[in-house]
């Protein structure tokens, strides 16, 4: 899928809403091993953000990363699909699954 004619459809306003988003949910990061926190979120069709974080674990590779968590926050049988998806990283380097 070609990421231009996703992020087409959303407003710079909602893009600054999820990147507000995604960084404040990096602050609950726990990466001791791998020194990448990460931090996302989806937005469904209907509007509403769902975040996520990292989570490592000593027993690799058995921790969390954020996407998981926010899709697992948001797994709902009644909610609309996902529309859209922002990871951001304190580190250096792109967090894209």
């Amino acid at each position: 899928m070609n990421r231009s004619l996703i992020l087409s459809n959303i407003s710079q306003a909602t893009l600054a809403q999820l990147r507000k988003a995604a960084e404040a949910i990096l602050k609950h990061a726990y990466a001791p091993y791998s020194h990448f926190p990460v931090g996302a979120v989806l937005l469904t069709e209907s509007g509403r953000i769902f975040q996520g974080c990292n989570i490592e674990n000593a027993a690799y590779p058995s921790g969390l990363c954020a996407e998981a968590v926010a899709i697992d926050q948001r797994w709902s049988p009644t909610l609309a699909r996902r529309l859209s998806g922002q990871p951001t990283s304190s580190a250096k380097g792109t967090p894209w699954p």
